[in-house]
């Protein structure tokens, strides 16, 4: 095979949809988290301006940026939940996922990169004579499609040059 043909390839089953629920409800949880702290500036703005505004304005202020401030807090429990049950589903998808690039001949020592904030997923594998294969992540609905990287996109990782 020409190394300019890129490959990819579909992974389903229930370990792939569960992890792909439990990331899409993550990822509300996030949004939720970070909605919530979104009146926190304008309310400091109108704390501090209390005093050329009416009382009751400046109170339901102080009250707005107690709620924002305390739910953006309150919303990491559920958040910090959802992240371990995604951890754990991949884990039980791992088996599904190295089966199927194992079809592909895509070479083995799966590693799974998973950006904390934004980014994609991506899988890493090594074939024989130091070849090196990265794959993007993209969830569908219960689906995962992986695609193949082109060598010149591949990023480092901590170890460095391989």
């Amino acid at each position: 095979m020409d190394s300019g043909t890129l490959r990819s390839l579909e992974v389903t089953g229930p370990a792939v949809a569960r992890m792909a629920r439990a990331r899409r409800r993550r990822m509300t949880a996030q949004v939720l988290m970070l909605a919530s702290w979104v009146p926190l500036l304008p309310a400091i703005l109108l704390v501090l301006l209390s005093g050329l505004l009416p009382p009751l304005i400046g109170e339901a202020a102080g009250y707005l940026l107690v709620v924002c401030f305390l739910l953006g807090f309150a919303l990491w429990i559920p958040e910090s939940f959802f992240r371990r049950r995604e951890e754990a589903a991949r884990h039980k998808a791992f088996p599904e996922v190295e089966s199927a690039l194992a079809g592909l001949r895509a070479g083995w020592q799966l590693e799974w990169y998973v950006p904390y904030g934004l980014g994609w997923d991506r899988l890493v594998t090594r074939g024989s004579w130091k070849q090196r294969f990265e794959w993007r992540v993209v969830y569908q609905g219960g689906t995962m499609l992986l695609t193949e990287i082109p060598a010149a996109e591949h990023q480092e990782d901590d170890e460095g040059k391989d």
